[in-house]
C-alpha cells in the first residue's frame, strides 16, 4: 500500500511585477564560516515565506537559517528570519534578464518564515491585498482597452453582426406568431396555427 502524502496548504503567493520594488537584502553564514549582507532580487512573497535569487554556487543549504529584508509591495520593508525549504535552478524572465543581477547563473531559494511576528504578518497581508487589487484593476483596464481597440478596428463587421442578429430574432418572433384563425381555448387545425409564406 502506497504512502499517503500530507497536503500542506500554501498561502497565496504574489509574483513581483516590473513595477514593484524587487531589490532585497539577505544574510547567512556559509559552510566556510563566511557571511555578509548581499543584495538580490525578490521573486515572490506570501504571508508564510519568500523566494529570491542567489548566485549559483553561493546558495544556502536546505534547512539553513537566513535573515532577509523584504520590500512589501505598496508598503514598507520588514526584516526577519526564515529557513530554506526549497532550492531550484532559475530560468530568468525577460524583464529579469535585463537586470544587473542576472550577469551570473542563478538559483531560486525559497524560505519559510520562522514564527513571524503578527505585525509583520499584517503588514505583508495589507501590502499583498493592495498589490492584488492594483493588478486586478490594471488587468480590467487592459481588457477594456483590448475590446475598445478590437471594436474600433472591426466596427463594420460588428455592425453587420448585430444587424443580422436583430433581424434573425425579429424573423423568429414574426414566424412564430399564431394566425388569425388560432383560438387559444380550442387550438387550431394543423397548418392553420402559424403564418406561412403565401397565406
Amino acid at each position: 500500500m502506497g504512502q499517503v502524502k500530507t497536503f500542506i496548504q500554501r498561502a497565496p503567493r504574489y509574483v513581483l511585477r516590473p513595477t514593484d520594488r524587487s531589490t532585497m537584502r539577505f544574510s547567512f553564514q556559509n559552510t566556510q564560516g563566511a557571511g555578509g549582507i548581499e543584495s538580490t532580487l525578490l521573486i515572490n512573497l506570501s504571508e508564510t515565506g519568500v523566494a529570491f535569487l542567489v548566485n549559483r554556487g553561493g546558495e544556502p543549504r536546505l534547512g539553513d537559517r537566513v535573515k532577509v529584508e523584504v520590500p512589501i509591495p505598496q508598503g514598507e520593508t520588514i526584516a526577519w528570519w526564515g529557513s530554506v525549504v526549497r532550492i531550484n535552478l532559475y530560468e530568468p524572465r525577460t524583464w529579469f534578464g535585463r537586470d544587473q543581477f542576472m550577469e551570473h547563473p542563478k538559483v531560486m531559494v525559497a524560505l519559510r518564515f520562522e514564527e513571524l511576528p503578527e505585525q509583520h504578518t499584517r503588514a505583508i497581508r495589507r501590502g499583498l491585498n493592495r498589490a492584488f487589487l492594483k493588478a486586478m484593476r490594471e488587468q480590467q483596464y487592459k481588457t477594456l482597452d483590448y475590446y475598445k481597440t478590437l471594436l474600433s478596428e472591426n466596427w463594420i463587421q460588428a455592425l453587420v453582426y448585430f444587424a443580422l442578429t436583430a433581424f434573425l430574432v425579429l424573423f423568429i418572433y414574426w414566424f412564430t406568431l399564431p394566425s388569425d384563425t388560432y383560438d387559444a381555448k380550442r387550438g387550431a387545425q394543423w397548418g392553420d396555427r402559424f403564418k406561412f409564406f403565401g397565406d
